[in-house]
């Protein structure tokens, strides 16, 4: 079937808007899968234009046409006269649901298919085992999807509930499998300690610990007054009074440098040896 050159004018007009997907995103290795996700679309299409969801129809028509492109670039010997019959009947079906679009449509019409590219990608990604990438791209199409919605819930709620119904399953399986594997991933973590058992906190419940205003005993030798002095009969950093017991009036001699003062706590200056005269 022949197309008119305002028909082949409008196919050009949509495939130059959206041409930039196909080179965004990559055929996966099986060409049967390819397939079976742009037939797909394509059905979605036909059923939306049955009821004259005219926006959504050309967004899917749109899908299925550029996921045959592609895959007809990506797997070229793979039923190339079905192919080719499949693009062009599409090429017919976008133009005659282009001219059905009222005014207003198209704006709806490119969110639909930003929502199937989006899609698309994110269950690539998903298939990929890029978890997270794919929750972050399937995030954005389901707020597409709820902006579509929101324009006309009373029809467009029913509508497109196939795919809303296929996003949200594909959102819980992968949310699954992020908690899943941080779980794993956390119980694999061993931790490396010094070699000293300082106890654990793991099993301390709340009734436990001590309520407000009770008086708890806790043993002294836990926070020792003072630090041991390195020389025996001598405290670090008490005054003479304090002095641990030994002799009564014995001091050890400490030898000084004339003229200096061993610390804050010395009585006396130190006579000064014979032939060094006090200044």
């Amino acid at each position: 079937m022949w197309l008119t050159c305002k028909t082949r004018a409008l196919i050009a007009t949509f495939v130059a808007m959206f041409g930039a997907f196909v080179s965004q995103t990559v055929a996966s290795d099986d060409a049967e899968e390819d397939w079976i996700s742009a037939f797909g679309w394509l059905q979605t299409g036909q059923r939306l234009a049955m009821d004259e969801h005219w926006p959504l129809a050309l967004g899917s028509y749109m899908e299925a046409h550029r996921k045959m492109k592609q895959m007809r670039a990506e797997h070229s010997g793979y039923e190339e006269e079905m192919v080719d019959y499949r693009i062009e009947k599409l090429e017919e079906e976008i133009a005659a649901a282009g001219e059905m679009l009222a005014g207003g449509d198209r704006e709806l019409m490119v969110k639909f298919v930003d929502f199937a590219e989006s899609f698309e990608t994110g269950l690539e990604q998903r298939f990929d085992n890029r978890f997270i990438e794919a929750m972050n791209t399937l995030d954005v199409a389901r707020a597409l999807l709820d902006e579509i919605i929101f324009e006309n819930p009373e029809e467009y709620q029913d509508a497109v509930a196939p795919q809303y119904e296929l996003l949200q399953s594909s959102l819980s399986w992968l949310d699954s499998q992020i908690n899943f594997r941080e779980r794993e991933r956390q119980q694999r973590t061993a931790f490396v300690g010094d070699g000293v058992d300082w106890g654990t906190t793991q099993y301390v419940k709340a009734a436990d610990l001590p309520s407000d205003g009770e008086t708890v005993l806790i043993s002294g030798t836990l926070f020792p007054g003072f630090k041991a002095a390195e020389e025996p009969g001598e405290a670090a950093g008490l005054d003479d009074e304090m002095q641990l017991p030994g002799k009564a009036g014995e001091k050890e001699a400490v030898s000084s440098i004339p003229g200096f003062r061993m610390n804050s706590k010395q009585r006396e200056v130190p006579e000064l040896p014979e032939g060094i005269d006090e200044e």
